[in-house]
């Protein structure tokens, strides 16, 4: 478990900037005329997300498949 040491609200507004900054970018790249289905992994690649991120990419992707905002073909 990660716990934030100090650094209070700060830290989880930095968390949720990050997580719908790269959901608005993923949108984006989506809406795109040119997009074709991709994978996790290839939105991962096309979208530059560094390994940092991964698994909130993939937690993103998968919250998003839930809410109804992306369909898994």
């Amino acid at each position: 478990m990660m716990v934030s040491m100090g650094m209070g609200d700060t830290f989880s507004q930095n968390f949720r900037k990050m997580n719908h900054s790269l959901k608005d970018r993923l949108i984006r790249h989506m809406e795109d005329g040119r997009y074709e289905p991709q994978s996790k992994s290839e939105l991962a690649r096309a979208l530059n997300v560094d390994s940092r991120q991964k698994l909130d990419f993939r937690a993103l992707v998968d919250q998003m498949e839930e809410e109804g905002k992306l369909v898994r073909l």
